[in-house]
């Protein structure tokens, strides 16, 4: 195990955006059965279906292949990483490439709004300016964002317990 002790990475995905992809993947795929028994004549006897063509329920499948792609990969890929480095923030475009890494050796403070919803990272500044960053937590689902309030509160009482140790 190259790994130390107790070194361990917690990580955040975008489950709450997901959901949305796939009602949406749903609904597409509702419209494409609907529009293929619009095309069926089970509707009168007497009079001809509605849509010529059965094959227009086949337009919207592209549409439910995107939207179950987008949702499977905000499902599955972090959104927000607490490492022993630091915290890694990973956006929805080009991820790997616009990636942000906030070392702890760079960070002042850490806190969470009342409602969970934003995270405030405070940097160490030169001077007098005051450099924060501020991260949506609204991706998360509610049951992902109590774990990360939990999270951010365990490591400011650490923070500060090695600030009084050390201080």
């Amino acid at each position: 195990m190259s790994e130390a002790r107790g070194a361990k990475e917690i990580r955040f995905t975008r489950n709450a955006q997901a959901a949305h992809f796939f009602g949406l993947a749903l609904c597409f795929l509702c419209v494409g059965i609907g529009l293929y028994l619009l095309s069926l004549e089970i509707w009168s006897v007497s009079r001809e279906p509605l849509l010529k063509r059965s094959w227009y329920g086949l337009v919207v499948l592209p549409f439910v292949g995107v939207c179950v792609w987008v949702g499977m990969h905000l499902a599955k890929h972090a959104y927000m990483i607490f490492s022993p480095v630091g915290i890694e923030l990973f956006p929805f475009f080009k991820p790997t490439k616009n990636m942000a890494v906030f070392y702890w050796s760079e960070i002042e403070d850490l806190q969470m709004t009342a409602d969970g919803k934003m995270m405030e990272v405070t940097l160490i500044s030169e001077g007098d300016h005051t450099n924060k960053v501020f991260v949506t937590t609204a991706p998360l689902r509610k049951a992902s964002r109590a774990l990360l309030v939990h999270t951010v509160e365990r490591i400011r009482e650490k923070r500060e317990a090695g600030a009084a140790v050390g201080g």
